[in-house]
């Protein structure tokens, strides 16, 4: 993603993925709506940043979700143990 290393223009964006204007205005679109990318607009000139906070959200859920699931399945894994030794 070319927008960690600096803030872009949507007509930057467009021509190094060699995608229409309009395409990377619809996938920002998306990025904006989720929160993931923040956009400003001097005069026709729209600027895209990377929203780091929100990525640190992201991280977090799945930090969250990962511990769950680890859980679970630690206690799976040990029902097998206790079932196997049992047999």
């Amino acid at each position: 993603m070319q927008l960690v290393e600096k803030d872009l223009t949507v007509n930057e964006l467009a021509e190094k993925y060699e995608m229409t204007l309009q395409g990377v205005s619809k996938h920002l679109g998306v990025l904006v709506k989720s929160g993931l990318v923040s956009q400003s607009k001097e005069g026709r000139k729209k600027t895209c940043r990377v929203n780091y906070r929100q990525l640190d959200r992201i991280v977090e859920l799945i930090e969250k979700y990962r511990k769950f699931w680890e859980a679970r399945l630690d206690n799976l894994e040990d029902y097998f143990d206790n079932r196997n030794k049992g047999e």
